[in-house]
């Protein structure tokens, strides 16, 4: 069950600046501005589903019925409701930028995203994590986070993140889900 123990506010605060400095790394200077703009701060909810929809990682990645990559199952349900969401570039920045989009969705995006990449044959530095979160080898969202995280700064594809620390807080969490998603150029070139 989630904690309903927040993080303090500069501690969350801290975790959107240094999410924002790898963010920084991945993106054209013209959205940076826009990156904060809409950071922590920002509470309107942009889920593309309804309130009472699990993301908890037994209900997904962890769950035998979320079966990433079969044409049934919950992963499925919610890869098409996804992309009829996000269909075009304007839609997917506003997801990427509202600081309520459960970090399970935004995991669902990536994976998404990465998997349409595959198919095209140009694999993204994300690629291994998002296979080893189809194979169940992480046991939670901090673990599948914490790895992601690790293969954009091993690529090079993100600046190193002072202060971020654990990802024990779900903020930061949905920092480096974010993150991912630009470095794979999400917004742009779609799931």
């Amino acid at each position: 069950m989630p904690s309903d123990r927040r993080a303090p506010a500069s501690s969350r605060a801290l975790s959107t600046l240094a999410a924002y400095a790898v963010v920084a790394s991945c993106t054209p200077a013209s959205t940076h501005g826009s990156l904060l703009a809409h950071g922590a701060g920002s509470r309107v909810a942009m889920s593309t589903f309804a309130s009472g929809v699990s993301w908890s990682w037994a209900d997904t990645w962890g769950s035998c019925e979320w079966s990433w990559g079969y044409a049934v199952g919950t992963a499925h349900d919610r890869a098409m409701k996804l992309r009829s969401a996000l269909r075009q570039p304007v839609q997917r920045a506003a997801w990427l930028q509202n600081a309520s989009t459960p970090v399970g969705e935004l995991l669902l995006g990536l994976a998404l995203s990465d998997q349409r990449a595959q198919n095209s044959g140009t694999p993204t530095v994300v690629s291994p994590v998002l296979g080893a979160m189809a194979s169940g080898r992480f046991a939670d969202e901090q673990g599948a986070c914490e790895s992601l995280l690790a293969h954009m700064k091993a690529a090079g594809k993100a600046a190193p993140v002072e202060g971020l620390g654990a990802l024990t807080d779900e903020d930061a969490r949905r920092a480096v889900a974010v993150v991912a998603l630009e470095c794979v150029q999400f917004e742009t070139r779609g799931m």
